[in-house]
């Protein structure tokens, strides 16, 4: 049975521009490895391509992929249907396209819903963590309006006659924070992805400049700027509390510290000479070594601490 559904080069070059051309063949976290054009089937150890050959690598991968939507697909589809399916299904993987929304949608026969569904695949694992990634958000714009574009030409919706509403269906659509801009180098041994920078988010518009929320994979909390970034929050979301005594700083505390063991050194110097036996003096010696040696620790830790300023 001849196939009813033929990616064209307009799928190939739509995934040439975002799968990014890499020479040489680097590894996978998961131990596989990648070359070319996104092409993982026969990528191995040393391998090296040019962009013609990987262009035949992709149209190779493309035919798994029209595959699927033969046997999957049950609706007509026209030509920009078909391709920008195929860059969709290239790109999140046959068993995802099977359990998935779009291709429930596609088969309903509902396929201005499906390329709405399309757009919701625009999230990845970078660095462990779910982040909503600004290439997936484009990449599926591109290919929901490929999808959406009808070989014949648009109808007209004029305007003064069709006057656009907020659709409030779908607002959950948006993301809550910013899409991340991921940098994913396309040379090197390794095939890795990072975020560029970091995630912002506004607690209280009044605050300047803007809070940075910290990755899961970013340093802890341990110095006085982040110290101060949570008493901000805390007086934005707090204010009749935020006029309460501060404990006594770190400081101080080495100061009293410091302070105890010298006491006891210099009492243990000047009690030693009445001591009337050995016992009496080995005690005041030892409570004048713990005295140094707090003293000491005390004088090291404000010094440390300056340094570190």
């Amino acid at each position: 049975m001849p196939s009813r559904i033929h990616v064209s080069k307009v799928a190939v070059e739509h995934l040439k521009r975002f799968e990014g051309f890499r020479a040489q063949a680097a590894r996978l976290a998961d131990g596989r490895w990648t070359i070319g054009y996104g092409h993982t089937r026969s990528a191995r150890e040393g391998a090296e391509v040019g962009e013609k050959d990987a262009e035949a690598l992709l149209i190779y991968d493309l035919m798994a992929v029209e595959k699927a939507l033969n046997d999957q697909v049950f609706t007509p589809l026209n030509q920009n249907q078909a391709d920008a399916l195929a860059a969709f299904v290239f790109n999140i993987g046959v068993e995802a396209f099977e359990g998935s929304a779009v291709l429930r949608r596609v088969n309903e026969g509902a396929l201005l819903q499906a390329a709405s569904e399309m757009e919701l695949w625009r999230s990845a694992e970078v660095g462990g963590d779910p982040l909503v990634v600004d290439g997936l958000v484009r990449r599926r714009a591109l290919e929901a309006a490929l999808f959406l574009t009808p070989p014949d030409g648009f109808a007209p919706a004029p305007t003064p006659v069709v006057r656009p509403q907020l659709d409030e269906d779908r607002l959950g659509v948006v993301p809550r924070t910013a899409p991340l801009p991921v940098n994913a180098r396309l040379d090197g041994e390794w095939a890795s992805a990072e975020v560029e920078r970091p995630l912002t988010k506004i607690v209280d518009p009044s605050l300047e400049p803007p809070l940075v929320v910290p990755l899961a994979n970013s340093r802890p909390l341990r110095t006085e700027e982040d110290l101060a970034w949570l008493n901000r929050i805390a007086r934005a979301v707090q204010p009749d509390t935020a006029e309460k005594e501060a404990p006594l700083k770190l400081p101080v505390r080495l100061l009293l510290f410091g302070g105890v063991g010298l006491l006891l050194f210099l009492a243990a110097i000047f009690y030693a000479p009445q001591a009337p036996d050995g016992a009496a003096a080995a005690a005041r010696g030892i409570f004048g070594l713990i005295g140094l040696v707090m003293a000491c620790v005390a004088v090291f830790r404000l010094l440390d601490g300056q340094a570190r300023d």
